[in-house]
């Protein structure tokens, strides 16, 4: 990734750092699409997914994921 690029979009005021988020996710979210989700993925995904399943108590809530985020940040 360009690091000119990223610091520049760094910069931006909130609003449009959002706005830049929400379309490069769209890009992604179209191209995914298209092309399918690549299967290396897919697997993390599933592997994931069971793990979850198999031991649903090492997960959190929402609100305790956004916790923690917002401390790290």
């Amino acid at each position: 990734m360009n690091s000119t690029l990223l610091d520049q979009a760094l910069r931006l005021p909130a609003p449009d750092r959002l706005q830049l988020a929400d379309e490069l996710y769209r890009s992604v979210d179209q191209e995914v699409e298209e092309e399918g989700i690549p299967l290396d993925l897919l697997a993390e995904l599933e592997r994931r997914d069971a793990a979850c399943e198999a031991n649903p108590a090492t997960g959190c809530t929402l609100e305790e994921l956004k916790s923690r985020m917002f401390r790290q940040g």
